[in-house]
């Protein structure tokens, strides 16, 4: 009872709500690689709401975009940039939000440097191969290193689900990746597994592929396997902003905004 007591006066309920969703991300990234944060939750932000609502005004500017992007038709249209339809406020706002910057500090367990943020249009197209960050791979920015992944639009298992093999991020894999990239100097290549390789080494229980509603936001340790997966209808929207320590192992971008 005293316990009890001496929770409620020291930690208001709010205070705990927050310790408990940090520490759930947290545990889950380090177990996992990855956890996910729902558009319930999200929407609350005001950057995201924000963002959102714009995606759905500039629709229309979009699917034009897309098509001049199809009639290119050249092998590596799948993906843009629409980040200039965005204001870079509300992209710098969504970086530094408590609940993706805390659970990421909490991650690193010191402050995160916010390396990169950009918004993407991913599209579907007739071409049969998958290419780039269609295949699983890892990333080489940083061994301290997570990525948010906000959809703009609901994405379902047709229009190009953020997928990750969950495990593959463990440190002891990592540092020997690391090690071994800069062993051999390939530190700007990005190891990549076929979906045949990924289905004959792992489990497919391992193997997740996490649709949402819009506002739906990923955390992950790319230092995992992951990709996104081709759209076969209709196009995915996201914001992708990059977390490392304040000396990545990459060089230094001219601008955090591209």
């Amino acid at each position: 009872m005293i316990l009890k007591y001496w929770k409620s006066y020291f930690f208001p309920a709010k205070k705990r709500i927050l310790s408990n969703y940090l520490k759930n991300h947290h545990l889950k990234i380090k177990k996992d690689g990855y956890t996910v944060i729902d558009s319930d939750f999200t929407l609350h932000n005001d950057s995201i709401k924000n963002l959102v609502k714009i995606c759905n005004k500039k629709k229309k500017e979009i699917l034009k975009k897309i098509n001049v992007e199809i009639k290119k038709n050249k092998r590596k249209d799948y993906f843009f940039s629409v980040t200039d339809l965005f204001p870079d406020k509300y992209l710098y706002q969504l970086a530094y939000s408590s609940f993706v910057f805390d659970v990421v500090n909490n991650v690193f367990n010191f402050t995160p440097n916010v390396r990169y943020i950009s918004v993407w249009c991913n599209f579907s197209n007739n071409k049969k191969e998958v290419i780039e960050t269609q295949i699983f791979h890892r990333d080489s920015d940083d061994t301290n290193l997570l990525k948010a992944f906000i959809y703009l639009n609901d994405v379902n298992e047709n229009n190009g689900p953020f997928a990750f093999i969950q495990g593959t991020h463990r440190k002891v894999r990592s540092l020997f990746f690391w090690w071994f990239l800069k062993l051999f100097r390939l530190r700007d290549r990005s190891p990549s597994l076929s979906d045949s390789s990924v289905r004959k080494y792992f489990n497919k229980n391992r193997i997740k592929t996490i649709v949402g509603k819009a506002g739906s936001c990923i955390l992950a340790d790319t230092n995992g396997f992951h990709k996104g997966t081709k759209p076969k209808v209709g196009y995915r929207i996201l914001v992708n902003i990059i977390y490392t320590s304040s000396k990545p192992l990459v060089k230094e971008l001219d601008k955090i905004i591209n």
